[in-house]
C-alpha cells in the first residue's frame, strides 16, 4: 500500500498539468 501512495501523488499531478494545459 506505501508504494502506491507516490504513484497516486505523480498520477495526480501530472492530471493537474495536463488539465491545466488543457484549459
Amino acid at each position: 500500500a506505501l508504494e502506491i501512495i507516490p504513484r497516486q501523488l505523480c498520477d495526480n499531478a501530472g492530471f493537474d498539468a495536463t488539465n491545466i494545459l488543457n484549459k
